[in-house]
């Protein structure tokens, strides 16, 4: 009887250790084909039915965040993150994809700040790629400086490439903030600089109406009537002068982005799809 009890509990072990792995490896499949839902329910399945060491379980939750981030579900990212402590389990991969996560959503402030140089070449690379998209090329060049050389040349290590990336975009034409606050005095012409001509002709209607208003009140000795509406209409004045420096700012980073979106987008993959813990061999 003990015998059967023995082998029967064998043959538990093994179709169990069989079982976890099949999940796992399914898991990890959907991960790769970007079925990322599918894959973040057989993850928790997983961790729910076989996860039995901590190893295990960190396989796991970062593996989950990976899928969160491919979903877009950028919340997710840092509040799972945050649950189960990965910024102290794995801390340059959480920094890493809480810094994506931002990047994605334009936030490239905070993508500048999230990364740590210290841990490694991911960190240097990424806060270049965020200075860039704040324009700040020069810092950019300087991390892109730092990265090793790489004897195989694999895009990541591309130095030249990424060099020449900062170089272009500070010879973008560009709009002067400076420039279009000034054509600003003239109500439109700031408009018109940054080439936004419905709004340019629409600024220069609505000013001169307002002074044409004014004056023709002031003219009939209604000097309060006159005062409210010069003050309305100073109003908009400002805010024609803001608006006009506004989107000249706005101007230099849609274009800035457009042209960092097609030539950065094989770096950020790369930053992207570095797994090693689903790359490596797993122990079974």
């Amino acid at each position: 009887m003990s015998k059967i009890c023995l082998i029967c509990l064998v043959v538990f072990t093994l179709f169990a250790g069989m079982a976890a792995a099949d999940n796992i490896d399914y898991a990890d499949y959907l991960l790769k084909n970007k079925r990322y839902p599918a894959a973040i329910l057989e993850y928790e399945r997983y961790l729910y039915h076989h996860a039995q060491t901590a190893s295990d379980s960190l396989y796991a939750h970062l593996a989950m965040v990976r899928a969160y981030y491919g979903a877009g579900m950028y919340d997710e990212v840092w509040e799972f993150g945050n649950q189960q402590s990965l910024l102290s389990k794995s801390p340059e991969f959480q920094r890493r994809f809480l810094s994506l996560s931002h990047l994605r959503q334009g936030n490239y402030d905070a993508a500048r700040l999230i990364p740590e140089l210290a841990h490694g070449t991911n960190s240097i690379l990424l806060q270049g790629i965020a200075e860039l998209y704040l324009g700040n090329a020069n810092t950019a060049q300087s991390l892109f400086q730092s990265l090793p050389d790489d004897p195989v040349s694999s895009t990541i290590w591309d130095k030249t490439a990424l060099l020449q990336i900062c170089q272009q975009s500070q010879r973008f034409p560009h709009k002067s903030p400076w420039l279009a606050g000034t054509l600003a005095l003239i109500p439109g012409a700031g408009y018109a600089y940054n080439h936004k001509w419905q709004t340019a002709l629409s600024s220069l209607l609505l000013h001169s109406i307002f002074a044409a208003t004014a004056y023709e009140l002031h003219s009939k000795d209604l000097p309060i009537s006159s005062a409210l509406v010069a003050t309305v209409g100073l109003g908009y004045y400002i805010g024609n002068i803001y608006g006009s420096i506004s989107e000249s700012l706005k101007y230099n980073q849609r274009h800035r982005t457009q042209y960092l979106n097609s030539h950065l987008q094989p770096f950020i993959q790369y930053l992207e799809d570095d797994l090693p813990f689903l790359n490596d061999p797993r122990e079974q």
